[in-house]
């Protein structure tokens, strides 16, 4: 991960969040924990990456992550270096969604521990988390 994930991001940084998801036939819960963990820790790695969150729908059968980049070419890189792999393990029907971050809303609605000290929030006096994959 960069230092910038490890710490806080720079409230002048232009954020680019992804949203991936596909159907996914599992594994679930602890046995997904367990059976991706050489890929979380190849994900923790990417350079740009401040984050990810990992989603499952066991329900119906979906799975997917939610990206936080430094910026847009860290999350392009990403993205296309992700949906190869995804194909590369049979999945297929995968969605992906490139947002840009406003990351003054955002840290109002409490994600200035994520985000850093930004423009006098009350979340903003919140230490930086940095989320494990």
């Amino acid at each position: 991960m960069s230092d910038v994930s490890k710490t806080e991001v720079n409230p002048g940084t232009s954020l680019t969040a992804l949203l991936f998801r596909f159907p996914f036939p599992g594994p679930w819960g602890r046995e997904l924990t367990e059976a991706s963990h050489g890929l979380a820790s190849d994900i923790a790695n990417e350079g740009g990456l401040v984050w990810k969150i990992w989603l499952e729908d066991h329900e119906t059968r979906h799975a997917g992550g939610f990206y936080l980049f430094e910026d847009r070419s860290a999350a392009e890189r990403y993205r296309e270096k992700h949906e190869r792999r995804l194909s590369a393990m049979g999945l297929t029907g995968v969605a992906v969604s490139t947002f840009s971050v406003n990351t003054e809303l955002s840290a109002l609605t409490m994600a200035g521990a994520s985000l850093g000290q930004i423009g006098g929030s009350k979340s903003a006096s919140k230490p930086a988390v940095a989320a494990s994959s």
